[in-house]
C-alpha cells in the first residue's frame, strides 16, 4: 500500500512511524506529526517538544525515504484536514480549488504518485494549470514551482 495507491495522511503517518522506530529511534513523537505538502512535494514530518526527529520524502510509487537533509518545512505547509480525491469531483464548492502536484497528470487519481486535493485558493503558492488533465473542470490548479 503506498501513496500511488490512495494512501491516507494517517497511513503515511503510521507508515513513517513504523520505519522511525525500525530504523532506532527513541524519542517519542508528537501528534502534531504529519504528512506536509512543501514545494509540491509530500513529505511526513515526525516532530516532538523538541522538534523535528525526523523527515521522509513520500516518492511517486509510495515508498517513503528517510532524508538525512531536509527542507526547511513550515507550518502553512501543514494540511491536516486535506485528503486525496479518489475521482475528479463533479461539483467543487465555492470556498476551494482543485489542486494537482507536480507529478505527470493522469485521469486515474493515485496513478504513477499523480495526486489531486480540494484546498483554499492560495495565490502565493497555487497557479492556474493548463495542462487539460480534467476538462470538465471549468479550472483546476497546480503546485507554484519554485522560482516562478
Amino acid at each position: 500500500m503506498g501513496a500511488s495507491d490512495g494512501a491516507s495522511d494517517d497511513d503515511l503517518t503510521r507508515r513513517a512511524l513504523a520505519a522511525y522506530y525500525r530504523a532506532g529511534g527513541t524519542a517519542q513523537p508528537a501528534n502534531a506529526s504529519g504528512v506536509v505538502v512543501h514545494d509540491g512535494r509530500l513529505y511526513v514530518q515526525l516532530v516532538n517538544v523538541n522538534g523535528t526527529l525526523a523527515v521522509y520524502r513520500v516518492r511517486n510509487d509510495g515508498q517513503l525515504k528517510r532524508l538525512k537533509r531536509w527542507p526547511a518545512l513550515e507550518r502553512q505547509d501543514y494540511r491536516p484536514a486535506a485528503r486525496y480525491l479518489r475521482r475528479i469531483p463533479k461539483e467543487v464548492p465555492a470556498d476551494v480549488v482543485v489542486v494537482h502536484n507536480h507529478v505527470r497528470p493522469t485521469r486515474h487519481l493515485g496513478s504513477r504518485g499523480f495526486h489531486a486535493w480540494l484546498e483554499a485558493p492560495d495565490a502565493d503558492r497555487l497557479e492556474v494549470c493548463e495542462c487539460g488533465w480534467a476538462p470538465e473542470l471549468e479550472s483546476h490548479y497546480r503546485m507554484r514551482r519554485v522560482g516562478e
